[in-house]
């Protein structure tokens, strides 16, 4: 409706990359590779470092 604003603050919510373990890997809680990346002040402008442990990003 005219003149309804919602203020926004998108993050992101999973990101990650392939773990070195093999087996089963959720999302929560987050590790080293990544996982359920709640974080309210990762928006735009920020940087994530996260190690690659699998050559290829584990492509099949």
């Amino acid at each position: 409706m005219p003149g309804i604003r919602v203020p926004l603050a998108p993050f992101p919510g999973v990101v990650g990359l392939a773990p070195a373990a093999t087996g089963p890997h959720p999302t929560s809680p987050p590790r080293q590779v990544g996982g359920n990346m709640d974080i309210r002040q990762l928006v735009v402008g920020s940087t994530l470092y996260l190690p690659v442990e699998v050559g290829g990003g584990g492509r099949s």
